[in-house]
């Protein structure tokens, strides 16, 4: 059988199976519910807001910033001075310092995202909520100016009459400047699942499934592809079902699509490809399954500490150590809303791991 049909083949074998299909729209399901259920609270968020101290540095050449409007408890403003609205930090007036960079509005006239950074003398959750109200803040300007330049609504007022009653603003909510929540939880459960395929793959070298697969004229790589796709199909298509079902019944907001579908597929090649390398590393089971879920987390954090601007007194070999994960090239896509040469990237460190868990598989059997 060729690749196409070996896939067909492990498709069918996988829809048999009731506890599959449950995992594969359960997970989804029960991510996008708990971001819900984090952001019923946003009730809060206006008082929560107005009770943080915070100074701005403006350095925008443009005039947008200016229409930022923030409610909290106090605000110093300064324009081209960081180092005082530093001091106010050092002396602990303010709870966080924010500086509005010099293409702010040039940014947002070019429908792009643009960098704010944060100061704070500790890490914590306090802030989030104004975070948050910025970053809703940003994408408006973005919305409305890319409608109105396309020639979608003739004015501004008319992108919120048509959204009142079917877009819900509150359901963004943004992680390290601007990635959406949902996905990057999506993401990083994808990843961690490479745990189970590991048990998965344990399983069919019990039950003879890939021995029986090696004694046909196939190679050991259309073997190993087609089960690697076979999974990815079953990730891909229950995650996309379950994030545009979450559009309908949630109200949760989706931007940029593709980039999204893009990203979570990498986000299975490498869970898929992971779990396939450390099957073929380890012959125990529970071994296997323990060291792919250190792996998930361990990647998972160095990204997270090579966010620009999200850790500032982290060694620098951490930091580019984070830059060799595979989810700091997906995170920082998300960021950017761009591909390349992210998916490059990603692909190769995929191909590498592909390439390690199809080395001498008939001797893999053997064992």
């Amino acid at each position: 059988m060729n690749l196409v049909q070996l896939i067909i083949v492990n498709i069918k074998r996988m829809l048999k199976d009731p506890s599959k299909i449950g995992f594969m729209l359960i997970m989804p399901i029960a991510v996008i519910f708990f971001v819900n259920f984090l952001e019923s609270g946003d009730t809060h968020t206006s008082s929560t807001i107005s009770n943080i101290s915070v100074a701005y540095n403006i350095e925008d050449k443009g005039n947008l910033w200016d229409e930022v409007s923030i409610p909290s408890k106090s605000q110093w403003v300064f324009h081209n001075e960081k180092s005082k609205a530093l001091d106010l930090l050092e002396t602990n007036e303010v709870a966080v310092v924010y500086n509005i960079p010099a293409d702010f509005s040039d940014k947002i006239n070019s429908y792009e995202k643009p960098i704010i950074e944060s100061y704070k003398r500790e890490e914590g959750n306090i802030t989030v909520p104004l975070e948050m109200e910025i970053n809703n803040k940003i994408n408006e300007f973005i919305k409305e100016k890319l409608l109105l330049d396309k020639g979608i609504i003739s004015d501004k007022d008319d992108l919120y009459i048509l959204k009142t009653e079917t877009f819900l603003e509150r359901n963004q909510k943004v992680i390290t400047g601007d990635m959406n929540l949902v996905t990057m939880m999506l993401v990083y459960f994808i990843i961690l699942g490479a745990s189970p395929i590991v048990v998965e793959l344990m399983e069919f070298k019990k039950k003879n499934i890939i021995s029986r697969a090696i004694t046909t004229p196939n190679k050991s790589s259309v073997i190993l592809g087609s089960l690697g796709l076979s999974l990815l199909f079953f990730q891909v298509v229950g995650n996309t079902i379950v994030v545009l079902l979450g559009t309908k019944l949630i109200g949760y907001n989706i931007v940029n699509l593709p980039i999204i579908i893009i990203n979570l597929t990498l986000a299975s090649l490498f869970s898929i490809t992971l779990s396939l390398a450390m099957t073929r590393l380890f012959n125990n089971e529970s071994s296997a399954s323990l060291i792919t879920a250190l792996i998930a987390m361990m990647t998972l954090f160095l990204s997270v500490f090579s966010q620009e601007g999200m850790y500032q007194n982290l060694p620098q070999f951490i930091v580019n150590l984070g830059k060799f994960t595979p989810q700091y090239w997906i995170f920082d896509s998300l960021e950017k809303s761009i591909l390349f040469p992210n998916v490059f990237i990603v692909l190769l460190i995929v191909l590498a791991l592909f390439t390690a868990g199809n080395y001498r598989l008939k001797d893999l059997i053997k064992k």
